[in-house]
Order: structure tokens, then sequence, then C-alpha cells
């Protein structure tokens, strides 16, 4: 699980903090809402060029 939080975090869609050992991650909220609204632009164009 590691290795996935720090491809996230490498790509700016998890952010993280830390508590002595404790790592706690967070979720970008702004970059996710972007990613979301990218993808749905994205998919959204494929399916009028398909008609």
């Amino acid at each position: 699980m590691s290795w996935h939080l720090r491809r996230l975090r490498r790509a700016g869609s998890v952010r993280t903090t830390r508590d002595g050992r404790e790592v706690h991650c967070a979720l970008d909220r702004e970059r996710f809402a972007d990613l979301q609204q990218r993808t749905f632009r994205m998919l959204m164009n494929r399916n009028e060029a398909l008609r």
C-alpha cells in the first residue's frame, strides 16, 4: 500500500503529514475535483466523437 500512496503523493493527489512515527494521508480534494472534471470532459468528448 505504501507504494501506491507514494505514487499518489508524487502525483499531487494525496497530502501527507507526519505525527511522530505515524504518517497521515489525505486526499487533495481540489486536485481530485480537477481530475474528475477533466475525466468527465474527456469521456463526453469521446462519446460525441463516436456518434
